[in-house]
C-alpha cells in the first residue's frame, strides 16, 4: 500500500479513511490537532501538530501521497474560511521531494448554487458562498503546485456525502420531515456518495497517483445514478416513524425564508435542495479498480439510515 500522510483524520471523511485503513499494511502518518482519531489503524502513527505547524516527522522518507480532508466546513465564530487557504499554503511549503501526489477533498459547490444537471469537471467555477470560494481558492493553489511540476494533484468534488458520522445532510432533512415539510415536488435529483465508498475511492486513487506524473485533475464524486428528494424523504419518514410530509414548500426564495425560524436549517442550504444537483462522474468511474459508483444510491441511503441522529446540536450545512 502507498505510504500515506492523512490530514484531517478526525473529521467525517477522515474517520471513514481510518475505518478503511484498519487491517491494511503500510506506512501511514496521521496529523493530530485537537481530537485524536477514535480508532487509529495498527500501521498508522499519529503526529501532533496543525496545518500551519506541520511536524517534520509526519513526512515519510519514501515516496508518498497526501490525502487532505482537513478543511473548515462551518463558521460558528464568524471568523470566515480564510484558514482553508492558509492551510493549503502551509502544506504546499512543507511538501518534500518525496511527495508524489496530493489528494484534496473539495466540493461541487465550486460550480455555484444554480441547477446542476450532469455537470462535468470542465464546467466553469462560480463559487457563490465564502466556503465555496475558499475551496475554489485551495484548488487553484494546488493547481499551481502541479503546474510547477512538484507533484500530482487530484481534487474530489462530491455533492452530498451520507453515512456514519453525517451530522448535516440527513439530520438536516430529518428536521423538515419531522415537521411535516418537504421541498417542491420531490423530483429534484442529487449526486450522493456513502462516506465509506468515498474513502475507498480516495485510497484507490492514492495507490494510482503514486505512480503518475505531475499534473492536475478534478473528479466529480457520486454514484452514476442520482437520488431524488422524494426517495430521501420517504426513507426518512419510514426511519423516523412519522407520516410522509403533508406540506410542500414551493421552491421560491421568499417562501423558503419562512423556514428561517427552524433551528439548524439555514435557508441558503435549503435552496440547494430545491433544484437538481447531479454530476457527470464518468471520469472518476473510468479510473477506479472496482464498480463502486455503479451502486444503486437507494442502497447507500438505506445503509446510512442506522447512523441517523437528530439531536438539537445537529445542523445542516
Amino acid at each position: 500500500m502507498a505510504p500515506l500522510v492523512l490530514l484531517g483524520a478526525s473529521g467525517f471523511v477522515g474517520s471513514a479513511l481510518m475505518r478503511q485503513l484498519q487491517g491494511r499494511a503500510g506506512d501511514t502518518r496521521v496529523l493530530v490537532h485537537r481530537t485524536a482519531p477514535a480508532a487509529l489503524p495498527a500501521s498508522a502513527v499519529a503526529h501532533e501538530g496543525s496545518l500551519t505547524a506541520l511536524p517534520q516527522a509526519v513526512w515519510p522518507s519514501a515516496p508518498h501521497v497526501v490525502i487532505h480532508c482537513a478543511s473548515k466546513q462551518i463558521d460558528p465564530d464568524g471568523s470566515g474560511f480564510g484558514v482553508n487557504l492558509q492551510g493549503i499554503e502551509s502544506v504546499c511549503r512543507a511538501l518534500t521531494p518525496q511527495t508524489r501526489a496530493v489528494l484534496f477533498v473539495s466540493s461541487c459547490s465550486v460550480y455555484g448554487e444554480g441547477a446542476q444537471r450532469g455537470v462535468a469537471e470542465d464546467a466553469p467555477l462560480r463559487p457563490a458562498t465564502p466556503l465555496a470560494r475558499s475551496r475554489a481558492a485551495c484548488e487553484a493553489r494546488l493547481a499551481q503546485l502541479a503546474a510547477q511540476g512538484r507533484c500530482r494533484v487530484e481534487v474530489f468534488r462530491p455533492r452530498f456525502v451520507l453515512g456514519q458520522g453525517d451530522r448535516h445532510v440527513l439530520p438536516g432533512l430529518a428536521r423538515l420531515v419531522r415537521r411535516g415539510f418537504t421541498l417542491g415536488r420531490g423530483q429534484q435529483r442529487f449526486s450522493v456518495i456513502d462516506v465509506d465508498d468515498f474513502a475507498r475511492i480516495l485510497l484507490a486513487r492514492a495507490e494510482a497517483a503514486l505512480q503518475l506524473a505531475p499534473g492536475f485533475e478534478a473528479f466529480n464524486v457520486g454514484y452514476a445514478s442520482p437520488l431524488s428528494l422524494h426517495e430521501i424523504v420517504q426513507a426518512l419518514a419510514e426511519r423516523l416513524g412519522v407520516p410522509s410530509p403533508r406540506w410542500r414548500i414551493p421552491v421560491h426564495p421568499g417562501l423558503l425564508d419562512t423556514l428561517a425560524w427552524m433551528p439548524g436549517l439555514p435557508v441558503h442550504r435549503l435552496r440547494l435542495l430545491g433544484i437538481d444537483h447531479h454530476l457527470d462522474v464518468g471520469r472518476l468511474q473510468a479510473r477506479l479498480p472496482a464498480p463502486w459508483l455503479a451502486l444503486d444510491p437507494r442502497v447507500a441511503l438505506r445503509r446510512a439510515m442506522p447512523w441517523l441522529t437528530t439531536s438539537p446540536r445537529e445542523t445542516f450545512a
